[in-house]
């Protein structure tokens, strides 16, 4: 599959949402695509909160279910935003375990929510 690396989540100091045209999106946010969370972002998405206020954003995102095991293919999960411990905007995204490193299909989140790592 060919991703999109995410490399930083914009730092501590800056809020971010993963929406394309946002004057406060991060430099490698490239829209709806294929990601890989690498170096200062970690090396997968969230899987619990909280991250209300972490990785450079009020609403950050985890995903529930778990990651997927080798073989399991293209698996389809959901993100929820970090309200202060309350998941708001559910989302839905895939995620795919390539080995030694997973690749998540996401799409855009809207008003300061972004995903964390």
């Amino acid at each position: 599959i060919p991703y999109n690396e995410i490399t930083d989540l914009c730092g501590s100091t800056k809020y971010c949402c993963d929406n394309v045209g946002a004057s406060n999106v991060p430099s490698d946010w490239a829209g709806p695509a294929y990601y890989r969370f690498t170096g200062a972002a970690g090396n997968q998405l969230a899987e619990d909160t909280p991250v209300w206020y972490k990785c450079g954003t009020p609403y950050g995102g985890y995903m529930q279910g778990g990651h997927p095991a080798v073989g399991e293919g293209e698996v389809s999960r959901t993100v929820y935003f970090d309200n202060n411990g309350s998941p708001i905007s559910p989302t839905e995204i895939t995620v795919t375990n390539c080995g030694t490193f997973y690749v998540y299909y996401l799409v855009k989140a809207d008003g300061n929510r972004g995903y964390c790592g």
